[in-house]
């Protein structure tokens, strides 16, 4: 479309530069021509000193008694031969000459004529060019469209947008392709539904966290249901004039009726449908009211079915989700195991992977993982195996993807001492031996000292029991956990480094969480949870998360101290291999005696 744009803009320069030139070159031969009856006006005046006439041309010369020369459009010769014949008569000094038209003359004659067809060839052709914008900037309800709105591109719309995605490239979440089958059959049978006295959702609600595939779940349903799709997302309709978004909203309906049974898809809805009078935005709060008028103005019947996304539900408008507009929520959960594996299997459908990949152990070491990381861990597995000149992507492609994801590209080339090498050693052992000892249940993926994106060092563990919810326990130990390394630096090296950044960040905003948005703490005394940690709760609680963080710390000392002369070990095989496996941590792990002086995390003082 902005090829067309500027194809236009350019062919309407084209056409008024010609009628510029044009113009310029009638008014320069009107400024030497004068009327008939200004001639004749010269003539009986005795202004005229010399009249020539030349067959064929129509035009006549004359030159003034004053010097000045210019040319009239005659009737006839024989017109001019009895005007200046009645004047000479009257005693007037006039010459008068007929001659026969020269070459010059001629082609000035046929040039005239020619720019003459040109003006009306191109008037004809502004015309055609015109008519042609006026109507690639009209819609199929004759609406004229900006063709700058990105809001309002032609290939977004109609029946060609429909989706080719469906229900089958959609892997992991069963149960709620099951309940918007419903949305599908509607949209492919409605009688059935409306026989029944029943009317299918005017909205769909999905939400849930980044890349767990709301976008994908909602181009399904129309590739499943053969209908076309009218994707948005929330900030297209965002506008610096009053007055454009409500306009968007209401085009966009418009085209969604003209073109039933059809879905809507606003993705981000929290960008226009945030609860009203909290902002300063008020063209925001215009455009709302407009959806919101736009979702009562039409029923079930008229084949529209809305479906919006959004990340942020608890900030949405109640106006929005109440039933009658979004009647449905859906929670997309984030994938566990058996999900992970339907994931990674349907985003492997087109790759080459070897034999020895098993898709159901990449899923265990993926927890946490959303649908979208899972696509983008085979692809760049994909890249690396094309880059080693690989005929299939190997397990090895798929680790070292996994490891960038974390944690970040492998610094080879980054100069590090030995004594830098023994202090992240021990670090990473401290982590790797405090987990063991509290959590025997989480895998240890590997440990690495060479450097990845802005960490000397590394761990990747694994929680093979994956869990629906946090306990205190579990919080606890984790703060443990991420204490460990600045814990192995103290008793160990007795020496504090910037190294332990991170885990500071990560045990603080867990410990944080427990107070403020899980109600965990026992001297809290009201039980709320908030989601936000502003600066005023964070404040006022600063003391409490201060106890908890101590106590983690204290806890990790202890673990190190009796752990002592293992994580030395460890972190000597660590100097020397540099990356110790899984396996070989395993195996490290196998005969060892770990000691956990309280084997309570709960004992902690808070």
């Amino acid at each position: 479309m902005k090829k067309n744009k500027i194809l236009r803009i350019a062919v309407c320069l084209f056409i008024a530069i010609i009628f510029t030139l044009i113009g310029i070159y009638e008014e320069v031969q009107s400024k030497k021509e004068i009327s008939y009856a200004e001639f004749v006006s010269h003539v009986q005046s005795d202004e005229v000193e010399n009249v020539e006439v030349v067959l064929n041309s129509e035009k006549a010369k004359i030159k003034l008694k004053d010097g000045k020369e210019q040319t009239v459009k005659i009737p006839s010769v024989e017109a001019v031969s009895d005007l200046v014949t009645e004047a000479i008569q009257n005693n007037k000094q006039i010459d008068f000459a007929i001659k026969q038209e020269s070459f010059l003359q001629i082609l000035e004659r046929l040039a005239n004529k020619v720019m003459d067809i040109i003006t009306i060839i191109m008037i004809v052709l502004l015309f055609i060019c015109l008519s042609i914008a006026a109507y690639k900037t009209r819609d199929d309800d004759g609406e004229i469209e900006l063709d700058d709105d990105p809001l309002f591109n032609r290939k977004k719309f109609g029946k060609e947008a429909t989706s080719n995605i469906h229900f089958d490239d959609v892997a992991g979440i069963d149960e709620e392709k099951q309940q918007l089958q419903e949305i599908v059959c509607f949209l492919k049978d409605p009688e059935k539904y409306t026989e029944m006295g029943a009317k299918i959702p005017k909205g769909i609600l999905l939400t849930g966290d980044p890349g767990v595939g709301k976008t994908l779940l909602a181009k399904a349903i129309a590739g499943e249901a053969d209908v076309p799709f009218f994707q948005v997302t929330g900030s297209s309709f965002d506008d610096t004039y009053v007055g454009v978004g409500s306009g968007r909203v209401r085009t966009l309906f418009k085209k969604a009726r003209a073109k039933a049974p059809s879905i809507i898809f606003i993705d981000e809805i929290d960008t226009i449908g945030a609860k009203r009078y909290s902002s300063e935005s008020h063209n925001s709060e215009q455009t709302l009211n407009q959806l919101l008028a736009e979702m009562d103005g039409f029923d079930s019947s008229s084949g529209v079915v809305v479906i919006a996304a959004t990340n942020y539900p608890e900030i949405l408008d109640p106006a929005i989700t109440r039933p009658g507009r979004f009647d449905r929520k859906i929670y997309i959960p984030m994938p566990d195991l058996y999900a992970r594996t339907k994931i990674l299997d349907v985003h492997s459908k087109n790759k080459k992977l070897d034999e020895s990949v098993n898709l159901e152990e990449v899923s265990k070491k993926t927890v946490g993982f959303s649908g979208a990381e899972l696509r983008n861990l085979l692809n760049e597995a994909a890249i690396l195996a094309v880059n080693r000149e690989a005929k299939t992507i190997q397990q090895e492609d798929i680790d070292e993807a996994f490891a960038r994801i974390v944690v970040g590209l492998e610094k080879k080339n980054r100069r590090v001492t030995e004594e830098e090498k023994y202090h992240s050693a021990i670090h990473e052992s401290g982590h790797a031996i405090v987990s063991a000892v509290l959590r025997p249940n989480v895998e240890n993926l590997g440990i690495s000292i060479v450097p990845r994106g802005n960490a000397g060092g590394y761990n990747l563990f694994n929680d093979s029991e994956e869990r629906s919810y946090l306990t205190k326990e579990d919080a606890i130990s984790e703060m443990v956990v991420s204490y460990a390394g600045k814990a192995a630096e103290k008793v160990i090296l007795n020496k504090v480094s910037s190294g332990p950044e991170a885990d500071l960040k990560g045990a603080s905003k867990i410990a944080y969480s427990m107070i403020l948005k899980y109600a965990m703490h026992d001297s809290l005394l009201t039980l709320v949870g908030d989601e936000q940690f502003d600066s005023v709760l964070i404040q006022k609680n600063t003391s409490e998360a201060e106890k908890i963080c101590k106590g983690a710390y204290e806890k990790s000392i202890k673990i190190i101290t009796e752990n002592k002369e293992i994580i030395i070990e460890l972190a000597n095989a660590l100097m020397e291999k540099e990356i110790l496996s899984a396996e070989e941590v395993q195996n490290f792990l196998q005969n060892k005696i770990l000691i956990n002086p309280d084997d309570k995390a709960d004992s902690i003082k808070e």
